[in-house]
């Protein structure tokens, strides 16, 4: 697969018009989506590592994990993975009794070090929120379809990304989509 296909181009087209810039770091991990031509769900990560490290982790073909965007601190936004295929970032996990989230959604990685940094940058939460609004008008994005990578991971408590840092109330109001679902505002116990 090259980068862009032509979903991808309509992506950055439109984040083009909400002054983002997309740069393209082909992973090699991906495949096809199984039972869905398109994603109905957004999962938030956090990377656990600086930029570059993420970035190298995540194309890197032995690591056998990927994801479709990677949002850095200052807001630079990279594409791995084709919004067409399915990036390998969500591994054991189900949303609204179905597994497999990975065929069902597109990854969103935040740079992020848990021991390292505090909080996310307001610069890389507004990335963040227009990148959600974008994809929420481009693809039948469910009404509590952006979630944390904490809230579809099995077994429950696995995976604490986006952890307590996100602030689901903004992020739901900014991107378009309302109030979020109680399930993201209510505290989650690990």
């Amino acid at each position: 697969m090259s980068l862009p296909e032509p979903v991808d181009s309509i992506i950055r087209n439109k984040l083009a018009a909400e002054s983002l810039d997309v740069t393209y770091r082909e992973s090699l991990n991906f495949d096809e989506r199984v039972g869905r031509e398109f994603p109905d769900v957004l999962v938030i990560h956090y990377t656990a590592l600086p930029l570059e490290e993420s970035l190298s982790h995540l194309v890197r073909a032995a690591t056998r994990v990927s994801t479709h965007f990677v949002i850095g601190r200052d807001g630079e936004l990279f594409q791995l993975v084709s919004a067409a295929r399915r990036a390998w970032h969500a591994g054991a996990s189900l949303f609204a009794g179905e597994p497999d989230v990975n065929s069902r959604s597109l990854g969103i990685d935040l740079v992020f070090v848990p021991d390292q940094d505090d909080g996310y940058p307001q610069h890389q939460v507004e990335v963040l929120t227009t990148m959600c609004r974008v994809l929420c008008r481009m693809f039948p994005i469910r009404s509590d379809g952006i979630v944390g990578h904490q809230h579809v991971a099995m077994p429950r408590g696995r995976k604490q990304d986006p952890g307590r840092w996100l602030d689901w109330n903004f992020l739901y109001r900014e991107s378009g989509m309302g109030e979020p679902p109680p399930f993201l505002t209510s505290p989650v116990l690990f």
